[in-house]
């Protein structure tokens, strides 16, 4: 019988189940990010978003989520929110970092980066790892005239609202690339190249050359 008690109560003291543990994240932010969003670690799910909070003292968001039992994350890993594509939605991606040491059911994690809003968004990366600085300085620029095909300006306030917020969202998933290759280890001039290269292999629909 006392067997069966000390298995009850750690049973409820535990915060895992049988398809996975829970943890938590604080973010400054965490726009669109809904609830049943994916949990991914290197593009495969883990896990799940099962809620979240605003912590009322620090006006944090707090997000907890589930990942599989099968999946052990060290204390140090980092937690992101990001674009799941250039059609919307959020997801968690979670960066496993080097400690030894692993995070454990009810666990949170310390290294966040919350959701960037498209709209208005200054992005600035700074990445130091062997002397390496990558810096996004669009904020400095003023967006571009958007001009049609027989060079006239864009006039129509919508259509420049979304050109402007698509290249925005754009820069944030490039932004993201160089930074993600850049801690790897990888050449950051390389991954330039290879964005530079996927963007002139581009092909424009619905066009015809007179």
């Amino acid at each position: 019988m006392a067997g069966v008690f000390v298995f009850y109560a750690f049973a409820k003291s535990d915060r895992s189940g049988p398809n996975g543990y829970e943890i938590s994240g604080r973010f400054d932010r965490i726009d669109g990010l809904k609830r049943g969003a994916d949990v991914t670690m290197s593009g495969v799910k883990v896990g799940s978003v099962t809620g979240f909070d605003l912590d009322r003292k620090t006006y944090q968001a707090v997000v907890r989520m589930t990942v599989s039992s099968n999946v052990e994350l060290p204390i140090d890993t980092n937690a992101k929110i990001v674009s799941e594509s250039l059609l919307g939605g959020m997801v968690m991606v979670l960066e496993p970092g080097g400690d030894k040491k692993m995070m454990q059911a009810g666990g949170e994690i310390d290294k966040t980066q919350g959701a960037i809003p498209l709209v208005g968004a200054d992005r600035q990366v700074h990445v130091r790892k062997h002397g390496i600085q990558v810096m996004s300085a669009r904020a400095s620029k003023a967006p571009p005239v958007w001009r049609q095909t027989d060079g006239k300006a864009v006039s129509c306030l919508e259509k420049i609202k979304v050109l402007n917020q698509n290249i925005q969202e754009i820069e944030t998933l490039c932004a993201d690339a160089l930074e993600d290759g850049v801690l790897m280890g990888c050449d950051a001039d390389q991954i330039k190249a290879a964005l530079h290269e996927l963007i002139d292999g581009l092909k424009a629909p619905h066009t015809s050359k007179k």
